[in-house]
């Protein structure tokens, strides 16, 4: 049966070429590798820590979106030299900054390839069997640190905040089992460190708990949580009827 569409050929072509109905039309590949070429012209394949400033801030991207919208070609260019300016350059070897090591050649290549049939990990029904990723991967650490592979349990999310956030909810869980209903009650705690990373007191936000009730357990001069403060703190909230959701504590810098 004949297709009919609402609009006129000219920009059914348009949209046939910016929304390919075949996978791995050839499409996506020609606007990463003008991506590509377009970084390298702008940024003139720095090695620099950090991705240089432009003395230029004018850009051509308009403050509303056109009628007659703009040249593919226009948006990448001008999408890298408007917003990318003064990014970190995690490609350099002079970077030392935070632990995010630099994108490999094959994950950015997996990452496109998925986002080719817009992969969503939100359940199987939009993930296929992408999610079978979580069970080798967590394999995989388990047996990294020597612990057997059947007690282990990962999954992935959007960075470590993220992963403080469901630590946080499955202590909130545990210590309140039907917090899930109630929220979190009002004599809830949550232990941190003194030198706590951000994402602690984030999430304290975010799910209710509140940052008056993150218990922070002073440290030594190196850093050291002081377990006898732990324990006065942990002893104190109890007697007053509080409960106690968990700990978070650091391990090296964060976490």
């Amino acid at each position: 049966m004949k297709k009919k569409y609402l609009w006129n050929s000219a920009h059914k072509r348009q949209i046939d070429f910016l929304f390919p109905p075949l996978i791995g039309s050839k499409t996506s590949s020609k606007f990463f590798n003008f991506g590509l070429q377009t970084l390298r012209k702008v940024f003139k394949n720095s090695s620099e820590p950090w991705i240089p400033k432009s003395s230029d801030n004018n850009t051509k991207i308009p403050n509303k979106i056109p009628d007659d919208g703009m040249h593919p070609n226009d948006v990448i260019s001008e999408t890298i030299k408007t917003f990318l300016p003064g990014a970190p350059n995690w490609r350099s070897p002079e970077l030392q900054y935070n632990i995010c090591a630099p994108v490999n050649a094959v994950a950015q290549t997996l990452l496109s390839l998925g986002q080719e049939i817009n992969i969503h990990n939100i359940s199987t029904d939009f993930a296929g069997n992408c999610l079978l990723a979580e069970k080798v991967i967590s394999e995989m650490m388990a047996d990294l640190i020597d612990l057997p592979k059947d007690k282990v349990r990962a999954l992935f999310s959007f960075g470590g905040t993220a992963s403080n956030m469901y630590a946080m909810k499955l202590a909130i869980n545990n210590a309140v089992p039907n917090a899930g209903k109630i929220g979190a009650p009002s004599n809830l705690h949550v232990m941190i460190t003194a030198n706590a990373h951000f994402s602690h007191k984030t999430v304290g936000d975010w799910l209710g708990i509140g940052i008056d009730r993150l218990v922070q357990i002073k440290a030594d001069e190196e850093s050291r949580s002081i377990i006898e403060d732990a324990e006065i703190k942990t002893r104190s909230i109890i007697e007053k009827g509080g409960v106690i959701a968990g700990f978070q504590i650091n391990g090296g810098p964060i976490l």
